[in-house]
């Protein structure tokens, strides 16, 4: 889950200073992404939410150690280019803590729609070692 705790970020005001604040490893990647847009129906990304964000980036700060002001904010970034970064600004995520035992989605606790849910379960036991 990203740090705004959601996948379809309306770009607000706030959910810029969560996805900074919720960051829980800031001292190691001080960089966070978020998710935005009209998720789950089409419609991607809205003019008032393109709109938010060129104003937030053109008052951003950089380093804000307090996270008072508003974080610096890029767009337009892939997730790829995001995880390469994460990758090398990490040591290949040898910097970040390392879970260990079962993995729980504390935040999506909805009913699972996916046929075989041992499917999910193998996906995220795949997918550890990238992390």
């Amino acid at each position: 889950m990203t740090p705004v705790v959601n996948y379809n970020s309306e770009c607000k005001y706030n959910d810029i200073l969560k996805g900074h604040t919720g960051n829980h490893n800031i001292d190691v990647c001080p960089e966070g992404m978020i998710l935005f847009g009209h998720g789950d129906g089409g419609g991607g990304p809205a003019p008032e939410m393109l709109e938010r964000l060129r104003r937030a980036r053109a008052v951003g700060v950089e380093n804000d150690p307090k996270g008072a002001e508003v974080p610096m904010v890029r767009v337009g970034h892939g997730m790829g280019e995001f995880f390469e970064d994460v990758r090398k600004r990490t040591g290949n995520g040898e910097k970040l803590p390392t879970w260990w035992g079962e993995l729980y989605l504390e935040i999506h606790r909805e009913y699972c729609t996916i046929p075989k849910p041992s499917f999910v379960l193998s996906l995220f036991r795949w997918s550890e070692p990238f992390f």
